[in-house]
């Protein structure tokens, strides 16, 4: 037997916790933030870098998948990152799909990236993609 009789109990325990997890963060993401206006049609996620990786001063894609299923709605995209302001307008019919692609430049190492979404001058939806920074000694090439 690889576990004690100790070492299954805190796996049963751990394997709950995972499954908790797995369960109640995914619905809890596509909830607006606390400050937000929660506009019932609006669905969208976000994904910084190729991956989820970026480099320091390097061109990253940031994509941003929106769902309308509601009222039809004028948003703009606000991306925020160290003093500059990433701004672009949508128009998000009923019913509508669209994926956006914006391309930012950071400057320093980040965790995560801060997306606000608004219509009518009001914060609709706000997400946070996680990053992860890929230093130049990480980089490798094949050639076939």
């Amino acid at each position: 037997m690889i576990f004690g009789s100790a070492g299954l109990p805190r796996l049963k325990r751990w394997g709950a916790v995972f499954l908790l997890l797995g369960v109640v963060w995914p619905i809890s993401a596509d909830r607006p933030s606390a400050g937000a206006r929660a506009e019932p049609g609006i669905r969208c996620n976000a994904v910084a870098g190729i991956g989820g990786y970026y480099r320091i001063g390097k061109c990253t894609p940031v994509t941003i998948h929106l769902e309308n299923s509601g009222r039809s709605l004028d948003v703009r995209i606000q991306i925020r990152l160290s003093g500059e302001l990433y701004t672009q307008a949508v128009s998000l019919p009923s019913p509508s799909r669209k994926k956006l692609v914006l391309h930012i430049v950071p400057d320093q190492d980040l965790h995560r990236l801060e997306i606000d979404l608004y219509s009518e001058g009001t914060l609709v939806k706000k997400l946070a993609p996680e990053m992860r920074r890929l230093s130049d000694e990480q980089i490798l090439t094949v050639l076939s």
